[in-house]
């Protein structure tokens, strides 16, 4: 009996941090994706500004 309790709790804890490993890695996704967006946008108004001002 205490064995098998004690494998759920093991297993309870595991899904617990599993989530949390998820919700972090998803919070990341969307840090990424914005830095990404960010960085995007401003290359290509640099190569906006910069081919303008070489003509």
């Amino acid at each position: 009996m205490k064995s098998t309790h004690r494998k759920v709790l093991d297993a309870a804890h595991r899904l617990g941090l599993s989530q949390s490993v998820i919700k972090i890695i998803e919070m990341r996704t969307k840090q990424d994706k914005y830095i990404f967006w960010g960085l995007f946008t401003t290359t290509v108004l640099f190569m906006y500004f910069f081919f303008n001002y070489m003509k």
